[in-house]
């Protein structure tokens, strides 16, 4: 029996297809990773900018008699 033609090539078809998308993604999580170094770069700049506006300590306030 001849191969039916829906299925003529499919191995190759899938392959391609999931080289494809395998591509995508990586291609997707290079560029995430460069908007979070982005991301984390511009942060430290701005705490090394301002770094009395958020020092962290709490003032007393209780017992102000």
């Amino acid at each position: 029996m001849p191969k039916s033609r829906t299925r003529k090539n499919h191995k190759k078809k899938v392959a391609a297809r999931n080289m494809k998308l395998k591509n995508e993604s990586k291609k997707m999580q290079e560029a995430m990773e460069g908007m979070q170094k982005a991301y984390t770069d511009e942060m430290a700049k701005k705490s090394k900018d301002n770094p009395t506006e958020d020092s962290g300590d709490v003032p007393f306030t209780f017992g102000t008699k």
